[in-house]
């Protein structure tokens, strides 16, 4: 059985909702990030559009003890936030697998999912990209689905075929 970790940084509760559905599915362990100090959301915002880092509280988890890491973040003006840029920063060594999942308004996941693969240094094994439309509709739960289906094969043994 693979270890999997969920880690995820939200402030409008999103990204919180969309954490707690794929770490119940999969039955991973959950991390909520957390800054130090909270910020306005002007300061915050322009954190993010520079790329910014930010003080974490201590996580309770530790990324090299788990086969995959799940990473999921609100996308804020395109951009990741500082607690998940600097939570990648500074973990991005232990992570044997990655997946990602963002929340956003409309727009800019793909460009949030680059920069976070570039901080990591690897590709995800899967990305989710939740809009605000999404969550109304409920078409959500569907994607979440599909997600959690893609990330099967990476959970699987090495070496072996996974189990439909």
């Amino acid at each position: 059985m693979s270890r999997i970790l969920t880690v995820f940084y939200s402030r409008t509760g999103h990204t919180h909702s969309v954490a707690e559905v794929i770490s119940g599915t999969l039955g991973a362990d959950l991390e909520e990030l957390e800054e130090r100090r909270r910020r306005n959301y002007l300061i915050a915002g322009l954190g993010a559009l520079f790329k910014r880092e930010t003080q974490l509280k201590p996580v309770h988890t530790t990324p090299e003890n788990y086969d995959l890491v799940i990473v999921g973040t609100p996308v804020w003006a395109s951009s990741l936030p500082p607690a998940v840029r600097t939570y990648i920063h500074e973990h991005a060594e232990g992570f044997e697998r990655i997946a990602f999942f963002c929340t956003e308004g409309n727009v800019g996941g793909q460009d949030v999912f680059k920069q976070m693969e570039d901080l990591c240094g690897k590709s995800p094994v899967a990305t989710l990209e939740i809009t605000e439309g999404d969550i109304k509709s409920g078409k959500h739960k569907e994607k979440t689905a599909s997600f959690v289906e893609a990330l099967k094969p990476a959970l699987a043994p090495k070496g072996t075929a996974p189990q439909n």
